[in-house]
């Protein structure tokens, strides 16, 4: 079994003043988006 780490990227949207995050598995290219 192997394990890698998470990769993050966050974007801020200045018009909402919010941030929302990509998180996804570089070895598997899965992820998803948290606080859209």
């Amino acid at each position: 079994m192997t394990t890698s780490d998470a990769a993050i990227r966050a974007f801020f949207d200045e018009p909402t003043n919010t941030v929302s995050y990509l998180v996804w598995d570089p070895a598997t290219k899965r992820g998803a988006v948290i606080d859209p």
